[in-house]
């Protein structure tokens, strides 16, 4: 093991806070270019510094600080200062859809003018803003039904998520289309400025698609949530994007994956991947479900 190796060792065991590993790279060049080396970084995972908190749909989301001092942040350092092109600031409404990677995204609305709604990508560590206009099929959507995510897009295999400003981005809007019995998703990329091809997926019975989501590798996750439960799966890298959902049936007791395969043409069609029957498990979740319910809990 290289002298290197070592002190990359002792940063690693440092406390999470940021100000332990800012004044080891203040000490020499050495160990500053050591504790801002990316491979070691990526082994590092970046500490949540602090929450996002909605302000009740008036107000963009305040910031709220979880570190003591000297690794505070006064909220103002991340106040978002915006001025809206259509003068409506009085009249705002905000719907916070997510944060991750170090950007939130936001939904802006505008009481005095119902077609004025945009998307706002802000990574308020740069002061960065990006607005997007909705994707067509979405602007005729009441807007807390809308859902979305953002991610990085960025292709570098050294990348560290947390250290991500600037880079390439993607984001990723979900619906239900109640009218037509169906979910929409979309996929913009910051790279081509542009939004992709709208995707769907069929229901026979009415759902909402809930508002947190998970990602898993390349995949953004959706639950719906309805007579049928399912998940919406959403591929965001990796080429245009895809979909995918599990539906699972309370009656039947089964899961079926389906994923939507584009053949060479560009024909593209839904597919049963696979089949699963959780009976014995649906058996014991009601039998545990009754007996709870019938102690009064």
């Amino acid at each position: 093991m290289g002298d290197d190796d070592v002190l990359w060792e002792i940063f690693a065991r440092l406390p999470p806070q940021p100000s332990f590993l800012l004044r080891a790279s203040l000490v020499c060049q050495r160990w500053r270019r050591l504790a801002t080396d990316h491979d070691f970084l990526r082994r590092r995972w970046p500490p949540i510094i602090g929450v996002f908190i909605p302000n009740h749909y008036t107000k963009p989301p305040s910031f709220k600080c979880i570190l003591d001092p000297p690794d505070s942040i006064p909220p103002e350092r991340f106040a978002l200062r915006y001025e809206s092109e259509a003068g409506y600031e009085d009249d705002d409404i905000w719907y916070f859809l997510g944060c991750r990677h170090g950007c939130l995204l936001l939904l802006l609305c505008s009481r005095a003018d119902p077609s004025y709604r945009l998307v706002l990508v802000w990574d308020p560590v740069i002061e960065e803003q990006r607005f997007l206009y909705l994707p067509p099929h979405f602007d005729n959507h009441v807007s807390p039904s809308v859902q979305g995510a953002v991610l990085c897009a960025s292709a570098d295999e050294r990348h560290v998520h947390g250290d991500c400003h600037s880079s390439p981005f993607k984001v990723v809007l979900a619906c239900a289309d109640i009218h037509n019995a169906r979910a929409l998703a979309c996929v913009y990329s910051s790279e081509t400025d542009s939004w992709g091809d709208l995707i769907t997926i069929p229901f026979e019975t009415p759902f909402t698609i809930g508002s947190r989501t998970i990602q898993v590798g390349n995949s953004v996750y959706w639950f719906l949530f309805g007579t049928q439960i399912g998940i919406v799966d959403t591929l965001a890298e990796g080429g245009a994007g895809g979909l995918g959902f599990i539906d699972f049936s309370n009656l039947t007791f089964t899961a079926q994956l389906w994923v939507r395969k584009t053949d060479a043409v560009g024909a593209a069609e839904w597919i049963l991947g696979k089949q699963l029957i959780w009976t014995s498990f649906f058996h014991r979740y009601r039998a545990l479900y009754t007996s709870l319910s019938g102690n009064g809990v």
